[in-house]
């Protein structure tokens, strides 16, 4: 499970009951701190292209489920 801009994980918490695989992408270094200590591995990134690709990679399949949550809201230049 994957959540675009998780922010300080106060949505994809409540997923841990489902699975232990949980992803935060956030790239505002502030919140990463916490949803470590909530055992959410948290990339402090941008949500791109290159990264999705990296992170494909790295966990050697897809993500099953990807959120974003009021993320456009927050893209200046779509």
């Amino acid at each position: 499970m994957l959540e675009i801009a998780s922010n300080d994980g106060s949505l994809i918490k409540h997923f841990r009951k489902h699975t232990n695989k949980l992803i935060g992408i956030e790239p505002s270094l502030n919140h990463i701190q916490h949803t470590e200590s909530l055992r959410i591995k948290t990339y402090a990134e941008f949500f791109t292209v290159d990264f999705a690709t990296r992170l494909c990679t790295e966990l050697q399949q897809k993500p099953k489920l990807i959120m974003a949550n009021n993320v456009l809201a927050h893209v200046p230049k779509l």
